[in-house]
């Protein structure tokens, strides 16, 4: 089945609060997805109800975030090297550049508010429909854990020296590839806001127990759980 946006299921009859139930069938469905993968800690759910001692200890350095060092994993989004647009309204003083996006379906926004938890990854995650993008708001700047689409797995996990972190400045945007392996923004200190591209299927698969009503929608994440997977891995800052 294609990717469905909200606006479409709520002009169809489905109610907002269908959209957003909680449902125990649909929490249930999501772990089904465990099973059917062969691996333990994949989920498109919540993490698994059991985890794994701690048995890899892996410290990521951090590197600043540039277009060249971030290249196999996405874009960032900057004039640099892009040709101005031929738009002359101001004349000299407006200048215009053009970037890509990619979604299958009609795009959503997370508006993401998130204070430091610490620089250590529970898992990576990927989106197949959308090449996400992450837009800091208030120029404080966090953290990233990213491997590239297709990364060399070992033992069900994108291996460990495929793992890349990078600082981001508070005024750096970036833009993933469709795949690319991803923690969430792990923010330096409180108050970090970020707009973040989503779309329906990605935004109740993120919520983790979407209506039966809506299962037959094809869920745009998939989540490796490093943490119960037996893995400590940190950003060494």
């Amino acid at each position: 089945m294609s990717g469905i946006s909200r606006r479409t299921l709520l002009a169809a009859g489905v109610g907002a609060a269908a959209y957003a139930a909680l449902s125990d069938l649909g929490a249930r469905a999501a772990q089904a997805t465990v099973a059917e993968t062969g691996h333990e800690f994949t989920t498109r759910g919540p993490a698994p109800k059991t985890s794994v001692a701690t048995h890899t200890v892996r410290k990521l350095k951090a590197e600043t975030i540039t277009a060249e060092n971030f290249a196999p994993f996405g874009r960032v989004l900057t004039a640099a090297g892009r040709p101005r647009l031929p738009v002359n309204t101001y004349g000299d003083k407006f200048d215009l550049y053009r970037e890509g996006f990619e979604s299958d379906q009609p795009i959503e926004w997370f508006i993401v508010k998130g204070v430091y938890r610490g620089l250590g990854a529970l898992f990576v995650e990927r989106h197949m429909q959308l090449t996400q993008t992450f837009i800091p708001v208030g120029g404080r700047p966090f953290f990233t854990i990213v491997a590239r689409p297709g990364a060399r797995e070992e033992n069900g996990f994108p291996a460990l020296d495929e793992l890349r972190a990078f600082f981001v400045p508070g005024d750096v945007a970036f833009q993933l590839h469709r795949g690319a392996w991803h923690e969430n923004p792990l923010p330096t200190e409180k108050g970090a806001s970020l707009l973040v591209t989503s779309h329906a299927n990605l935004t109740l698969a993120h919520q983790q127990n979407p209506d039966p009503k809506l299962k037959e929608l094809p869920l745009d994440l998939e989540r490796r759980w490093y943490k119960a997977g037996g893995y400590d891995i940190t950003i060494d800052a």
